[in-house]
This record gives structure tokens, sequence and C-alpha cells, in this order.
């Protein structure tokens, strides 16, 4: 839905007509990704020592460095599947149970199956979906690519990298994917923060921040499992638009 008021997005989408009022810009914040040229002030990354990668804040345990490059490029293949809206590619890289939270839809009879409310179905807050059967999972992302800001945001994928400036993207979408902390998340995301801490042990974290350079700006944070093969277990969005 990108109409002259337009809105991981829409609008206040309770009403089903775009933000009227704009969201302040979001710059993507550095990660460890390997393309990150960002001018933001450093947010907590993984410290690499020798054969080992320990993640820099209170209570996380060393995980190899094959664990972590093993996290990160799974977190490039999701939201590459994402980008493609192919819900069998996603489901065969998460785990059960899980959660995906903050997506907004289009309001309509499909949203309100989707478990859209007035009061959840707007941007800032998004839908939640708890999932507990691979069934389950499997609706859930049915939902998921439907929201057509979050998908669309998705930068085309080479690789491990994202095109950080519009002039090397084949569709103006931009943006930056790494590993953090949990206090390394972004502000749109800090809602999350106790969600994600939670599991702090047992996952890493990969937050991306994503631009279609037409108002949209949406960050995102995945809990990716520590165990082999890795699994994404948790999924938070947060969605801007601004006019």
């Amino acid at each position: 839905m990108r109409s002259a008021a337009l809105g991981f997005v829409l609008l206040a989408l309770g009403s089903g007509c775009r933000p009227t009022t704009p969201p302040t810009a979001s710059v993507p914040p550095r990660t460890a990704s390997s393309n990150q040229r960002s001018s933001e002030p450093a947010t907590p990354l993984l410290a690499t020592a020798g054969d080992e990668t320990t993640l820099t804040s209170a209570g996380t345990v060393a995980r190899t460095a094959a664990d972590s490059s093993e996290a990160l490029a799974l977190a490039f293949r999701w939201f590459d599947a994402l980008r493609r809206s192919d819900v069998a590619s996603l489901a065969a890289v998460m785990a059960v149970p899980g959660v995906i939270q903050g997506f907004v839809l289009e309001a309509g009879p499909r949203a309100e199956a989707c478990g859209a409310r007035p009061d959840t179905n707007v941007i800032g807050v998004g839908i939640e979906r708890q999932v507990t059967t691979p069934a389950e999972l499997n609706d859930a992302l049915g939902c998921l690519v439907l929201d057509p800001l979050l998908v669309g945001s998705i930068p085309d994928s080479s690789g491990r990298t994202w095109p950080q400036d519009r002039r090397d993207s084949r569709d103006r979408n931009v943006g930056s994917l790494g590993l953090i902390v949990p206090d390394g998340l972004a502000d749109p995301l800090r809602p999350f923060l106790p969600k994600l801490a939670a599991l702090g042990r047992t996952h890493f974290f990969a937050q991306a921040v994503m631009t279609d350079n037409n108002g949209v700006t949406n960050h995102v944070a995945l809990a990716v499992t520590i165990h082999r093969p890795p699994r994404v277990a948790a999924v938070y969005v947060h969605e801007e638009f601004r006019e």
C-alpha cells in the first residue's frame, strides 16, 4: 500500500490509512556486518580473540567464531527468504516454539485472520504471533509475508552484505545486518530488550536496519539459537514511515 500517505510499515493500520505524522528519521547503527560504514556511535558488537568469539556484555558465554559466522549467515538467508515471500524457506530455518512480533498488515479480513486488532495493527506496535507447532509457524509466516512495507524494504542480498548506498542497490533498498548484544539494540527495538535479554546465554542476536529510500525505515531483531543447526527462535519488528 503505497499511496500519497503510505505507511519489521504501513499506517495507522487500525484505521486503514497511512500515518500523517512522520516518525523521526533513523540511521542504521553500526553492527558486525562487514559492509557497515555508519557514522553512528558504535553499538556493542562481537569481540573476537583467537578462535573464539565472546559477546561483550555480562552474562554471556564464549562461542566459537564459526558459530557466530553461521548465525549471521542464517540471518542473511532468513531475510532473503522473507524478501522473496518464501514461507517454506523461512519455516525451514525457524525454531518451534517461537515468536514473531511487531509486523503490520493492511486492514481487512485477512489481517483479522492473522490476529490483527485495531489497537495492535498499527505502526510501532504490531501483531504478535506465538507459535508452538509447525502448523502455527506456517500460518504465522503466511501472515508475515503479507506485510508489504517490511517485505518491500529488505535489500537484495549478495552473499553476506547489503548495499549501503542506493546507487549500489537494484531496488533502492539499503541497510545493515550484523550480530549484536542485547544492549546494542537500536532505540526503536528497545521495548523488546527484556525478551531478548532473557534468551541471553542460548542465543545470538542479529539486528537489521533497512530503508527503501521512500519513507520506510524498519528495524528487526532476530534471536538465533546457538545449537547446531542454528534456528531463528524469535523475530521482533519495529516499522517506521515518514512522508
